[in-house]
């Protein structure tokens, strides 16, 4: 009679601490889980913080005149609106650019022959 009840206090014990065991387990695998939820909440409240300063700028007059200036081809009374063909515009920034920097050998040698 003592072996059996010896026999079931051990199997008892053993369901204990394997149920305890597993337990710690899951628990150290949860606080990887709870780490990443952490840094992800920093992000989103990084995030809604960069929303929200960009949401009080787009309500700034500046962000409005700008807009309008861009987007509308909108002006003052007493600007004139001056618009460029694309082509135009292209044709005139290449003829603007610099010649290419020679290096001082090349420069030498253009100079002499």
């Amino acid at each position: 009679m003592r072996k059996i009840i010896a026999i079931i206090i051990f199997a008892f014990e053993a369901y204990l601490i394997i149920t305890l065991s597993r337990s710690v387990w899951e628990l150290w695998g949860k606080r990887d889980e709870y780490s990443k939820i952490q840094e992800k909440v920093a992000q989103l409240k990084e995030e809604n913080n960069r929303r929200q300063s960009e949401a009080r700028y787009v309500q700034t007059p500046q962000f409005i005149e700008k807009e309008a200036r861009e987007k509308l081809n909108l002006v003052k009374p007493d600007e004139t609106l001056v618009i460029i063909p694309q082509n135009v515009l292209k044709e005139a920034t290449a003829a603007a650019s610099p010649a290419p920097i020679l290096a001082p050998w090349q420069q030498w040698l253009k100079l002499f022959f």
